[in-house]
C-alpha cells in the first residue's frame, strides 16, 4: 500500500508541475478547462487536415509522373527504360 501511495503521489507531483510549465493552476475552473479543450481538439482536426491534404497532393503527383496504362507496353518495348 505505501508504495501505491508514493508512486501516485510522484504522479501527482508531476503533473502539477506539468501543468504549472503550460501556465495553467490545477485548481482552474471547469469552464476555462472545457474551453481550452475544444481549442486543442480544433488544433488537431487543423494538423490532421493538413497532413492527409499533403498525402494526396503527393500521391497524385507521383500518380502524374508515371506513364499512362495504354502506353506503358508500347514505352517498354520502345524504351526499355522510362526515367522517374
Amino acid at each position: 500500500m505505501r508504495a501505491l501511495t508514493i508512486n501516485r503521489a510522484g504522479s501527482t507531483a508531476a503533473w502539477e508541475q506539468t501543468m504549472k510549465g503550460l501556465g495553467l493552476t490545477v485548481e482552474m475552473d471547469s469552464q476555462t478547462l472545457e474551453q481550452m479543450e475544444r481549442d486543442w481538439n480544433d488544433v488537431m482536426m487543423d494538423s490532421t487536415k493538413r497532413k492527409r491534404r499533403k498525402k494526396m497532393k503527393k500521391h497524385k503527383l507521383k500518380k502524374r509522373r508515371r506513364p499512362p496504362v495504354h502506353l506503358a507496353s508500347r514505352l517498354d518495348d520502345d524504351l526499355h527504360v522510362y526515367i522517374l
